[in-house]
């Protein structure tokens, strides 16, 4: 009965652990090496799972094409979630380009305001393609001028710099329990 309830309080301490860690904003890392490149943060509430547009809180990403750059930020751009297809993980955004409609859309100066954009899509509609980091929306994405990143799969978008370290203390977290358990039943 003791052992029992050493194990069911270091589980209590651990899904504690994990319900606080995932209900703070989490700041993932883009990193999209293409021409335009983009650049820059995403922060969530902390939601893991599907992500929606009330998820978002900010962004600043940088859309460099090698001559120009402009930065979307909520302060001068939208940014909208359509669809199931957006995820994260404490360490990971995830976009399914596989999925059934869905995107991730920032643009300046609102959503639908025909200014820069970048878009996470998977389907040939809205956006274009499956992926567009677009300074002149006037012209054809097809065009040799605007390139698109084509993708299929759920890719991870962007990640946590501090994911592996958070997976690793948690480890270190549950070791130590372990060990602590194993002392106080001599």
């Amino acid at each position: 009965m003791r052992g029992s309830m050493k194990v069911l309080a270091a589980l209590g301490i651990l899904s504690f652990c994990c319900v606080r860690q995932a209900s703070a904003d989490i700041t993932y890392h883009v990193n999209v090496a293409y021409n335009p490149d983009i650049t820059g943060t995403i922060t969530t509430d902390g939601m893991i799972g599907t992500i929606s547009t009330g998820d978002l809180k900010t962004w600043s990403l940088t859309l460099n094409d090698g001559s120009n750059t402009f930065t979307l930020n909520e302060a001068n751009s939208g940014g909208y979630v359509q669809g199931t297809d957006l995820s994260a993980t404490a360490s990971q955004l995830l976009f399914n380009f596989d999925g059934t409609g869905g995107y991730l859309f920032f643009q300046h100066p609102a959503i639908g305001a025909n200014g820069p954009y970048a878009c996470f899509i998977n389907n040939a509609t809205g956006c274009f393609h499956n992926s567009s980091f677009v300074f002149d929306p006037t012209e054809n994405s097809d065009g040799p001028s605007n390139p698109y990143l084509s993708m299929s799969g759920t890719q991870v978008i962007a990640s946590t710099p501090d994911g592996g370290t958070t997976l690793a203390l948690l480890g270190l977290a549950v070791a130590g329990l372990a060990g602590l358990s194993r002392k106080l039943s001599v």
